[in-house]
């Protein structure tokens, strides 16, 4: 015998012999026909189809004014930390979209918002964005139909507040939400009110 041998069942007298009975089935068995990958790459694309359909497919997108949304089924959320459409330089505030920058300084007020309405390639409008305040304090609201909810969605930010919430078709809140603060910025109802106008 070996002492290669002789140390093997030397340490085998330590097993514990519960652990030696339970113990996988004799060599033979590691020869065992593998699948082709084929096959297993299958088995998971089938689970994971399955696993979605129950979840329903995370949906991952960008708002036109930044803000990135997941949603499906059971879940909604908004990070609210996009930079947006609205800056100052200059003293000087901005709405910049699709490569433009536009003055609205002049423009907007603590009562006044600047309306931007967003239009898909068949003419029909896909957001608005409210901008209003002042240099010194300012912010801007998106507000965009859900089609597949059949509701309006918002989120926005003025200074350091911000918010996202849903609204019914008439653009009030939906029954049973909580209006966040941001929605009483002087600025923002007279600007629903422009976008409710345009959907009659």
């Amino acid at each position: 015998m070996s002492r290669q041998s002789a140390v093997l069942l030397d340490a085998m007298a330590y097993l514990d012999p519960e652990l030696v009975l339970s113990a996988a089935p004799p060599a033979a068995a590691q020869y065992k026909k593998r699948r082709p990958l084929w096959v297993t790459a299958a088995a998971v694309i089938a689970a994971a189809a399955l696993l979605m359909g129950a979840a329903g497919v995370l949906n991952r997108y960008f708002s036109l004014g930044g803000f990135e949304i997941e949603s499906n089924e059971q879940h909604f959320s908004i990070d609210l930390s996009a930079k947006g459409p609205v800056a100052v330089k200059d003293g000087r505030l901005y709405f910049e979209m699709d490569g433009q920058r536009t003055d609205i300084t002049d423009l907007v007020d603590e009562h006044t918002p600047y309306l931007y309405t967003a239009y898909n390639a068949s003419g029909q409008v896909f957001s608005h964005i409210l901008a209003g305040g002042t240099p010194e304090d300012y912010g801007w609201v998106e507000i965009w139909f859900d089609a597949a909810k059949q509701r309006y969605v918002w989120a926005g930010k003025h200074g350091e507040i911000s918010g996202n919430g849903l609204l019914g078709q008439d653009l009030e809140p939906a029954a049973g939400e909580e209006v966040a603060d941001i929605m009483d910025c002087p600025w923002i109802a007279p600007g629903v009110e422009q976008i409710a106008a345009s959907l009659n």
